[in-house]
């Protein structure tokens, strides 16, 4: 039985030291259909940044509308003095008009935490942070621009002191959903993709579908590319 603890603040998470299953962390999945649900997997484009959560929502055909939550830990922001919780997300849409699979952010608070505040909600297209419909590609984020940092105040719910964070992911049946660096803190958000360190050999092949071009960018590195569908 899962026991969610209270950690101190500020309270990172990058899953470098994570297993699939979120151990070595201090997160916990809630898969109530018992198929798929939150894991930790591989991602590409970076030099210290190699692992992130996943939603593999490609592959949750005939359980649409089914809801999995990645539990935070209870964290006691009583102390600090402008507090936020920030995250980087990266999601494809595999079509702009059906398949719009959701994320939704969520802090508990309260007696018993029986009090909600929704933080954050966006689906389908307007959760996608690429371009283009991906169809049945599953998605695999490859540069840090295919990442959206994301930094939400919770100074309102400050007096209530500890406050436990959900993601929530609703399915229909889109495309991976990407989850990384989350933290509650105060000041900058230090985690933000855009300034981790990217990988030497950086290639960008874009755009995804192609039609009639398709457009291979590096570094300046001589070597030899196999592309195909």
């Amino acid at each position: 039985l899962y026991q969610p603890k209270v950690v101190d603040f500020p309270y990172y998470e990058t899953f470098e030291n994570s297993e699939q299953d979120f151990s070595n962390t201090e997160i916990f999945s809630e898969n109530p259909d018992m198929f798929l649900t939150w894991i930790v997997d591989t991602i590409g484009g970076f030099t210290n940044d190699k692992k992130a959560a996943k939603m593999p929502f490609i592959q949750y055909l005939g359980y649409e509308t089914e809801r999995d939550i990645m539990h935070l830990p209870f964290v006691d922001i009583s102390s600090a003095e402008d507090p936020s919780i920030s995250f980087s997300y990266s999601y494809a849409k595999r079509t702009y008009f059906i398949f719009k699979d959701t994320l939704a952010v969520v802090a508990r608070y309260g007696e018993n935490m029986n009090q909600i505040d929704t933080l954050f909600l966006k689906f389908g297209e307007h959760l996608a942070t690429v371009e283009g419909n991906w169809g049945t590609i599953k998605f695999i984020p490859t540069d840090w621009q295919q990442w959206k940092d994301t930094t939400i105040s919770i100074a309102h719910l400050q007096d209530y002191g500890i406050v436990r964070f959900e993601f929530l992911a609703i399915n229909d049946n889109g495309n991976n959903l990407y989850l990384n660096n989350i933290a509650v803190h105060d000041g900058e958000y230090s985690l933000n993709v855009s300034n981790q360190a990217r990988s030497e050999w950086k290639i960008r092949i874009y755009p995804n579908p192609a039609r009639s071009f398709l457009f291979v960018e590096n570094n300046n590195k001589q070597g030899v590319f196999d592309i195909y569908n």
